[in-house]
């Protein structure tokens, strides 16, 4: 086979400047620059997850054959490896939606073989049309001095490779995995600083001037969303939350005490201070026609061992109301009856019911 001298200098010279340990070397530097990459545009939108199977392919042979110049298998055997590291990371940072289905599997299975190819192809240097014969010659018939060099060694620049982008990439994981758990963190608290300014924003001002600009309805609600921390709906699933202070409960209910005459307001109040002498209001609130305070009344006598007589009143209690929660509530009682653990829930831990304020 006859080939110009010229054309044999010239494809030699280029043999000689592959370098297997250089594109190793170079590798554990771009290959978790690609992993940072990776989640830059997963962050964006997920569903490039699958196209970084491919993109990650072509990144990594573009690097091998920039820096390793090389014509050999092993400079495709650096690319492969390479590339299969940089998913097995992307996937242990969940940076790659799991396959839900067949039809998914099939096209991610499809993206990592094309990356994967396309990772082992464009890590070599391909010869130019004109210069196949000089390269057969050099290369196939007369191995080339440059495949036999130590720099060129698969078992030398593969696990050099190999194990130099596992620390690198462990390392950057870690990094990774760091950054994206600040992050989480940061937008946790700015979603509870949000709920805390809407809470704040919800709570009214309790001073007089403002409370005798609002119904009492709804005075006794905030009042009750002071105390319970959240504001009242019929609904469980519309209640809002609320910042709690019993103090401004307290000074709401005592507001409309001293400035409204109202019942109820004493009655909530007598609750919440039982055991501090709050049985004179819930009293003064009965005398006013309070069916909350009579309940209780009547309820006192039930856990007084005057049953009948406790019945009797809630009974007569019953026929005098039209308000569908307070039937409720009467029936309520009635059913759960005057035993030693209800007596001692109603007495000894009095609650702010939402009832009261419907």
């Amino acid at each position: 086979m006859h080939v110009e001298q010229n054309l044999l200098d010239s494809v030699s010279e280029k043999l000689k400047t592959q370098n297997a340990i250089r594109a190793s070397l170079i590798c554990p530097i771009f290959t978790p620059v690609f992993l940072v990459l990776w989640y830059a545009l997963v962050e964006v939108d997920t569903t490039l997850a699958p196209v970084m199977l491919t993109l990650s392919g072509v990144l990594i042979g573009a690097i091998v054959r920039v820096f390793g110049k090389g014509y050999g298998f092993v400079f495709s055997i650096i690319g492969l490896c390479n590339h299969l590291l940089l998913v097995l990371a992307a996937f242990a940072l969940d940076l790659t939606m799991i396959p839900n289905n067949t039809l998914w599997a099939t096209v991610y299975f499809l993206f990592y073989t094309s990356g994967a190819a396309l990772s082992v192809y464009l890590s070599k240097t391909r010869v130019a049309f004109y210069e196949h014969k000089a390269y057969y010659k050099l290369v196939e018939l007369n191995r080339h001095n440059s495949f036999k060099m130590v720099k060129n060694r698969w078992f030398v620049a593969v696990p050099i490779a190999s194990i130099s982008t596992f620390i690198t990439l462990s390392i950057t994981a870690v990094v990774v995995s760091e950054y994206r758990f600040q992050n989480e963190k940061q937008e946790e608290v700015a979603k509870l600083n949000l709920a805390y300014e809407q809470k704040n924003n919800r709570a009214i001002d309790v001073s007089p001037s403002s409370l005798s600009s609002i119904s009492t309805e709804l005075a006794l609600k905030h009042a009750f969303a002071f105390y319970k921390g959240y504001f009242p709906a019929k609904s469980w699933q519309k209640t809002k939350p609320y910042p709690r202070s019993s103090y401004k409960t307290k000074t709401i209910l005592n507001f409309l005490i001293n400035a409204r005459n109202e019942a109820r307001a004493k009655f909530i109040l007598g609750i919440i201070e039982l055991k501090a002498g709050g049985i004179a209001l819930i009293v003064e609130a009965a005398k006013q026609g309070d069916i909350y305070a009579k309940i209780f009344q009547a309820k006192q006598f039930g856990c007084e061992k005057e049953t009948q007589l406790a019945i009797k009143k809630l009974n007569v209690l019953r026929t005098i109301t039209t308000q569908q929660n307070e039937l409720a509530y009467i029936t309520e009682v009635l059913d759960e009856g005057f035993n030693e653990q209800t007596c001692d829930m109603d007495f000894n831990m009095p609650d702010f019911l939402m009832e009261y304020v419907f």
